[in-house]
């Protein structure tokens, strides 16, 4: 058991040892809280000019549709708003206008719910947050969606310009090669279960080699879709839950090899129901012989 000058010093030699820690690492901690910060601002924040305009345009060139979360503005209940896929080819836009909500003011000797102006840049910066999330992939970018000046078309409407398109392709595609990175890394650190479908669409729409990427064709993906009812279905099954059906029975009746990487058992079990029905009518050859 220490004594009481022993305990005593090695209080002191902790304190110094935390003090030291703290020097140290504040700092750096702090540096990294302000990394972060700016790349939220160079990524999220808008110029203060979109929040004096009655009506902003969100594009989108994500290639997927999406929905926001609710809203309770413009006193029509429950609202969410939904843009279509996108892509560089076509983009998909969502116009915004000005909105209000009812919040307690104090007007004159009154004091009530009146209506307070919501600007569209407010809500919809909020709803951009919401679609693109708050990942780690965000450090290098984002998906391709934000809210754009635009021009108007021929037809006299209003569209994204080429140098805008081409920003949000900029952001995306460092969203998306940080993806690729991560997925890269779990490969190369056996951790290949956390390699998942993101991993593979950020491949895919980069239009890169998968052939480099040996984790793309491995069997990371957890689930396939039922070829006859369309439900998930997980890999290493031969049997569907939801339509009660055998999966290799999908592929022998319309005579077609089950992709190995893709179905693995269905695959071992077409070869052996495809070798069992050929092995009759051999037998047979060879006793008319």
């Amino acid at each position: 058991m220490p004594t009481a000058t022993e305990a005593k010093q090695r209080a002191v030699n902790q304190s110094e040892a935390l003090k030291q820690y703290a020097e140290i690492e504040t700092p750096r901690v702090e540096a990294d809280l302000l990394t972060e910060a700016e790349t939220a601002r160079r990524l999220f924040d808008l110029p203060a000019e979109f929040y004096g305009m009655p009506t902003i345009l969100i594009c989108s060139i994500w290639p997927e549709a999406l929905d926001s979360q609710p809203f309770t503005h413009g006193g029509v209940g429950r609202r969410v708003y939904h843009i279509e896929a996108g892509s560089i080819e076509k983009p998909a836009y969502l116009l915004l206008q000005n909105t209000y909500d009812m919040i307690i003011q104090q007007v004159g000797q009154d004091k009530g719910h009146y209506p307070a102006t919501i600007p569209a840049a407010a809500y919809g910066n909020d709803i951009i947050r919401y679609w693109t999330g708050d990942t780690p992939a965000n450090r290098r970018g984002k998906k391709g969606i934000g809210i754009v000046k635009g021009q108007r078309n021929a037809q006299g409407l209003m569209e994204a310009t080429p140098a805008e398109i081409a920003d949000l392709l900029r952001l995306q595609n460092g969203y998306l090669d940080y993806l690729i990175d991560t997925a890269d890394r779990f490969w190369d650190r056996n951790e290949r279960e956390r390699i998942g479908n993101e991993h593979k669409r950020a491949l895919k729409l980069r239009g890169q080699d998968v052939a480099q990427h040996p984790w793309f064709r491995s069997r990371v993906q957890s689930y396939n879709d039922c070829p006859e009812c369309f439900e998930p279905v997980k890999v290493e099954a031969i049997f569907c839950k939801t339509c009660s059906q055998p999966i290799v029975d999908h592929f022998m009746k319309r005579d077609e090899i089950p992709d190995a990487a893709k179905w693995p058992r269905v695959f071992k079990e077409f070869e052996r129901l495809t070798a069992k029905a050929a092995a009759p009518k051999e037998n047979k050859e060879h006793a008319n012989v």
